[in-house]
């Protein structure tokens, strides 16, 4: 997926859905001097605002950080459903 898709998935859930929740479900981080690499789990969720959500989709996320004194700044980040 790419920015422009990632956007439209977001809008849409926005606009069907009164509540919409991202939850990390699990991280990794490898250290590479002043650059980390990034993977994730997140899970989006949108409902009524009941107590279980009405749609969900797990996507993994892959992304990179370089150091750039006094801030980490997001270099590259790609997406996927999770399979």
């Amino acid at each position: 997926y790419d920015q422009r898709q990632l956007a439209l998935y977001l809008r849409g859930m926005a606009l069907r859905h009164d509540v919409v929740g991202v939850t990390r479900l699990a991280t990794e981080v490898e250290m590479h001097g002043e650059t980390a690499i990034v993977r994730m789990k997140l899970l989006f969720t949108g409902g009524r605002g009941g107590v279980l959500p009405d749609s969900g989709s797990l996507y993994e996320v892959d992304s990179t950080w370089q150091y750039a004194d006094p801030d980490w700044q997001l270099a590259s980040a790609s997406w996927r459903p999770a399979g």
